[in-house]
């Protein structure tokens, strides 16, 4: 089998798919080594160095997918005689778009894998997930959600579903008091924190619920919030009326992914305070959630239907966008039993390690696999 994971972007990037594709290219090239190929519009970094990687040098957005288009062809009409064995994966629409047409055209053998972190709420949706070969999404909702746009039924064969990753050695053991004298964060208070983007696909986190709980908190609770943009925090900033709830928020701009779990291990407890609306009771599920499971702290998440997939055996689960049940579950967890509250950290902990980045790409290559053996 020939793998070729297939992105348009370029490196280096910022956003989380970026991470996503860096992470999940360099398990997949360390497992299949000179089998692997990751092509990408640019590339000039070292995040990449121990895998083969097809720079086609594209700085620019426009243009993007024409030249794909014409570049897919002639490698898959060089390489005509060996597209049997060959598999292109990818979760960029346009691209799979261009893989499809050009497969029916041409008649190339190559096979198909996409996948699947959200839905594009139009025609792709359909088309790509019928003329795939393998589907493989982030969770059973968003499966559950594919399989309907397509109007097709489950196949066991052809659908998978494989939760996200994380480096769950980023997360070993710590001085909490340590880590919060390099960050520079209070010692002597209880931090509850939220980290992550402020905003998804445009749409706000409940970071206004987190902060509206703090009325109902004693002062010795503060609200980390880590990830904003500048104009994201003044924003909230000013929604603050209440000076002793200004004085008890603590906002951080976006951190590079290595100091993001130094955030993440230096608090009290990590909340996801996603609101129960559209994308994210569908099928957002982010990729912090496994960050916080590796981080060795309670979990405090909106219950939606769509967090519970990973959280509903270690976390603690708070009625959406309700931010006195926030408090009521924040005052519940610091006053629960402490060897309760650790068998909860423990089991979250145990994912963590089923998550890794190199779990999950074995994961994927084992469902391919037989099909290319048989």
């Amino acid at each position: 089998m020939e793998f070729i994971y297939l992105t348009s972007k370029k490196y280096p990037g910022k956003t989380a798919d970026h991470f996503f594709v860096k992470e999940m290219a360099n398990a997949f090239g360390g497992i299949l080594k000179e089998k692997f190929s990751l092509v990408l519009a640019n590339d000039s970094t070292d995040f990449f160095r121990n895998i083969k990687v097809v720079s086609l040098g594209l700085r620019r957005e426009r243009g993007r997918t024409p030249y794909y288009f014409f570049w897919l062809f002639f490698f898959a009409l060089k390489a005509r005689n060996r597209t049997s064995e060959m598999l292109f994966f990818s979760n960029d629409p346009n691209l799979l778009c261009v893989l499809i047409v050009l497969r029916k055209i041409f008649r190339f053998r190559y096979r198909i894998c996409s996948e699947w972190h959200m839905l594009f709420d139009d025609w792709r949706d359909a088309f790509i997930v019928k003329n795939s070969d393998f589907v493989v999404a982030t969770s059973h909702r968003l499966m559950e959600m594919v399989v309907k746009r397509a109007s097709v039924e489950i196949d066991e064969n052809k659908f998978l579903v494989v939760y996200g990753g994380v480096n769950i050695e980023k997360y070993q053991d710590y001085d909490i008091r340590e880590l919060r004298k390099e960050l520079g964060l209070p010692l002597d208070k209880i931090l509850v924190a939220y980290v992550g983007l402020f905003k998804t696909l445009g749409v706000k986190k409940s970071i206004d619920v987190m902060i509206n709980a703090l009325a109902y908190l004693p002062d010795n609770i503060n609200m980390v919030f880590v990830g904003g943009k500048k104009e994201e925090i003044v924003e909230y900033s000013e929604k603050i009326t209440d000076k002793k709830f200004i004085s008890r928020c603590i906002f951080i701009e976006k951190q590079n992914s290595d100091r993001v779990s130094l955030y993440q291990k230096a608090v009290s407890m990590l909340v996801v305070p996603n609101p129960d609306k559209h994308p994210f009771n569908d099928y957002c599920i982010p990729m912090k959630i496994y960050e916080y499971l590796a981080s060795k702290k309670p979990i405090i998440y909106s219950k939606l239907a769509l967090l519970d997939e990973a959280l509903y055996d270690c976390g603690f689960s708070f009625i959406p966008d309700n931010y006195k049940d926030l408090a009521d579950k924040i005052l519940f967890v610091i006053n629960s039993d402490s060897d309760k509250i650790k068998q909860k950290i423990d089991i979250c902990y145990a994912k963590a390690a089923q998550f890794s980045w190199e779990k999950r790409a074995r994961n994927i290559i084992d469902f391919f696999i037989g099909v290319f053996v048989d």
